[in-house]
């Protein structure tokens, strides 16, 4: 292992004139809004909505207001809002993801195909990103809520079993990863885009290219990241290897 070095020249495909990380943390913060406070009003939201209707308009799922994700209030119930959490949490996604500009290459109906699965894996690796940032104990619901890692108290939702699974998989696999290697926020939207990115299936050949190449670019520019903060090649091997399981984890154990 130790004679493997990473090739750390410009891609054709990168320009170097543009800080990606930087545009991509901005993406971020847009699909968040403000979240040094945030709202857990009764605000009106419609999941009565075709995925094309949302892409369209995404405000017409709910309003943006801030998504409430690196806060916690004391003492607050998830339940009483859990409609409201979800479509805050889809909008978030799909701020993000047709933000993508290879997303906007691909074909109005292919978009929303593409769409439509990668919020199945975005969404819970968004939350275990987050959680991991506040260093919450069990898991973020947005809105400045949390759920208990307490079995007993997830019971009182329908999708309690749902939830206790997804916390253990956070907690247990995917944040540990997280923490050994010290994910930063650059690291966190490159490797949400290798997530968003990670499968073609169903696109046409040369929609399906986009994603290949997209998912070729980010993977390049997080490792090429990793090197320059590691100490050597096998601490970067190391923890490439340890974001991308968790990359996999997230997408393939739910």
């Amino acid at each position: 292992m130790g004679s493997v070095r990473f090739d750390c020249s410009p891609l054709a495909y990168v320009d170097p004139n543009v800080d990606t990380v930087q545009a991509l943390l901005q993406l971020e913060s847009f699909c968040n809004g403000d979240t040094s406070e945030c709202s857990t009003s009764r605000f009106t939201y419609n999941l009565d909505l075709s995925f094309e209707d949302v892409l369209r308009c995404p405000t017409s799922l709910c309003l943006r207001i801030p998504a409430g994700l690196s806060h916690v209030f004391p003492n607050a119930e998830p339940s009483q809002n859990l409609g409201r959490q979800f479509s805050r949490l889809l909008l978030h996604v799909i701020d993000y993801v047709r933000g993508l500009a290879e997303v906007s290459q691909l074909p109005p109906k292919e978009q929303v195909l593409f769409c439509k699965r990668q919020h199945l894996f975005v969404s819970p690796f968004l939350l275990f990103a987050y959680t991991y940032r506040i260093g919450n104990p069990g898991m973020v619901a947005g809105l400045g809520q949390a759920f208990s890692a307490d079995s007993r108290a997830l019971k009182k939702y329908e999708i309690g079993d749902f939830l206790e699974r997804m916390i253990n998989l956070g907690q247990n696999e995917v944040i540990p990863a997280f923490r050994d290697t010290q994910m930063d926020d650059g690291d966190y939207v490159l490797l949400k885009n290798i997530l968003i990115f990670h499968s073609a299936h169903g696109l046409s050949e040369p929609s399906a290219a986009i994603v290949r190449e997209a998912r070729k670019k980010y993977e390049w520019m997080l490792s090429r990241r990793i090197r320059q903060k590691s100490k050597d090649d096998v601490e970067a091997i190391y923890k490439i290897a340890k974001l991308m399981g968790a990359v996999k984890k997230s997408c393939g154990e739910l």
